[in-house]
């Protein structure tokens, strides 16, 4: 059984077909082999968020970081690096743009 609600706290069991289930929906495929190799993996990832869950926070006090002192600069317009600048860093420039490779179809 999968429980992250922290309602049930039965043992967490992994089976190679939830794992196969998992790389679908990451989009990835396993082999038999990956599968057994990865199940008690994520048992003892399930395992030790179930032990996560067990701890009480409510009692806890909300951590709010001290203030460090410093003051943000004033969020005003200032100059910026010169066009041919920064496409003069680019691999590749056409027409004052960056060119990149093409990653997605049409």
């Amino acid at each position: 059984m999968w429980v992250c609600s922290g309602i049930n706290r039965a043992p967490v069991s992994v089976s190679t077909g939830l794992c196969h289930e998992l790389a679908a929906l990451a989009r990835l495929s396993l082999t038999e082999e990956e599968a057994e190799l990865f199940a008690p993996q994520f048992e003892r990832i399930l395992q030790y968020l179930q032990q996560l869950q067990a701890i009480d926070v409510d009692a806890a006090a909300e951590h709010v970081p001290p203030a460090s002192g410093r003051a943000l600069r004033a969020d005003e317009p200032s100059a910026t690096l010169d066009r041919d600048a920064w496409l003069d860093g680019a691999p590749a420039s056409r027409d004052g743009q960056i060119c990149v490779p093409k990653f997605k179809e049409d």
